[in-house]
């Protein structure tokens, strides 16, 4: 382990998120709001604390390893939340610590839960800046890192392993900072789009920014009290639907079409289950609020639609109160939580491909019962996937369920009823928003005890990290020499 070097490159990470106060700075500015100077503040704090740790304690000679990496990953997210946190605070809008640290957390994990009431008070300087945060957190700060390393002379492989712990690893260049830039041009790309698209069915210039920030970071906040649904377009609806679904998908993927790969979205068995789970859990929905919510078909499709792939990508935002629907609705939906997009893009959650493999082993594993001596496979995309991979699975889903478990019971001993404490730590863990009960989509985190706030922001951090990256630097043996 490399301490010193490790904090010191986590240190540089916090002068990045300095930087990035300033442009709130200045639309704070511009638009005449007094909040510019909390995030001028902030963003002096930021570049300070991180050139001044950054230059005592990072040796440009010293060669990261694996184990610096994971060390780094996590200090990483626990400091950007903080700092991230100080404009929240410094400028009197969120005056507990608790609270601003809540919402950073939740920003940079792109879980979209907030303690705020009324969003709609609030300086448009600080709802861009979190907006901004979940647009830097969706990509991952880390990958974004890997492009920057590079200029302080220390590799980025070990980061990326750290930050992308799924079943595989696809890189779409060789060298990870290549791979790194690439899957960013394409995330740009997709933000301006959709924010082109927002602009032209009704949003102003601020709302379209914001919103394209926290669409393709599958993150939820909004700058409206009322979500997506306070526009109450069927166009602006629709468009966040298809662009939240375009989020859930690998970024590798979707380079690979830009390419004119068109056949490898259709080769790949994790978007097949994607598209397939997506289509009949509208359908479902669909057909379950028909004649009882809704009396038009169309406006039937268009909420469920739209819930269920905010549910599904863990991006959180709302068009309508899933919770008047019925039961079997809601538990689908909170299953969903759990569920997430595909691995290497921006949702949280599971992912489908560890859920496609766990079935498909399942599967297996009642084949090879009655023919014991018969060798089966298992292949995913015409690749053998070995019992290592397997092995990780299930152990991720273990600590998973176990995690959760956890977490609802400290969030009922706050005094959260079951069912709220149920839908906060699915929430927390799938880094969705809204949940369930007292937290639902037209509710906040804002009475919340303190305890239970802290138990969902760790939950926030874990569940962004997929787990092993946040429970190895806990173990004995990771700090053991």
């Amino acid at each position: 382990m490399h301490i010193r070097t490790s904090i010191g490159v986590a240190a540089y990470l916090i002068v990045f998120i300095g930087c990035t106060m300033l442009l709130p700075a200045l639309v704070s500015f511009l638009m005449n709001e007094d909040v510019y100077v909390s995030l001028l503040v902030s963003s002096f704090i930021a570049i300070a604390a991180g050139l001044l740790a950054g230059r005592l304690l990072f040796d440009p000679d010293v060669e990261l390893n694996l184990r610096d990496g994971f060390f780094i990953v996590s200090l990483g997210w626990i400091l950007m939340g903080i700092f991230g946190a100080v404009p929240f605070w410094l400028s009197g809008e969120i005056p507990r610590v608790i609270d601003a640290w809540f919402e950073s957390i939740s920003g940079f994990t792109t879980t979209g839960s907030t303690i705020l009431n009324d969003i709609e008070v609030m300086s448009r300087g600080l709802l861009l800046w979190r907006s901004m945060i979940q647009w830097i957190g969706g990509m991952g700060i880390i990958v974004l890192s890997i492009a920057l390393l590079p200029l302080l002379g220390v590799g980025g492989m070990q980061l990326f392993k750290a930050e992308v712990p799924g079943p595989t690893i696809d890189k779409v260049k060789p060298r990870v900072k290549d791979t790194a830039i690439t899957l960013w041009k394409v995330y740009v790309l997709f933000t301006l789009v959709v924010g082109v698209l927002y602009f032209i069915g009704g949003m102003n210039w601020f709302e379209s920014v914001c919103h394209a920030f926290t669409t393709m970071a599958t993150g939820g906040y909004s700058t409206r009290n009322g979500s997506i649904g306070g526009f109450n377009s069927s166009y602006i609806t629709v468009v966040a639907t298809f662009f939240m679904f375009l989020a859930g998908i690998n970024f590798v993927l979707h380079y690979r079409w830009l390419k004119g790969n068109y056949n490898s979205l259709l080769t790949s068995s994790e978007f097949r289950w994607y598209a397939g789970i997506t289509v009949g859990a509208v359908i479902f929905v669909t057909v379950s609020t028909f004649n009882t919510t809704f009396d038009s078909i169309w406006t039937a499709l268009e909420h469920s639609a739209f819930q269920v792939v905010a549910i599904l990508t863990t991006t959180g935002y709302g068009s309508f109160d899933y919770e008047l629907w019925a039961p079997a609705v809601q538990f689908l939906l909170l299953v969903f939580m759990f569920f997430g997009g595909m691995s290497g893009s921006t949702a949280g959650g599971i992912k489908i491909v560890r859920i496609l493999l766990l079935v498909k082993n399942t599967y297996y594993e009642l084949k090879r019962m009655l023919h014991p001596k018969a060798v089966i496979p298992l292949m995913l995309n015409k690749h053998k996937v070995t019992q290592g991979v397997i092995n990780e699975i299930m152990a991720f889903v273990f600590i998973f369920v176990s995690v959760f478990i956890f977490g609802t019971i400290i969030l009922s001993a706050t005094g959260l009823d079951f069912f709220s404490s149920l839908g906060a730590a699915a929430s927390a863990m799938g880094n969705i928003g809204p949940g369930l009960g007292d937290v639902g989509p037209t509710e906040t985190y804002a009475d919340l005890h303190s305890v239970a706030k802290l138990t969902l922001t760790i939950c926030m951090i874990m569940g962004r990290l997929e787990l092993f990256t946040i429970m190895i630097i806990l173990s004995r043996g990771f700090w053991k020499v």
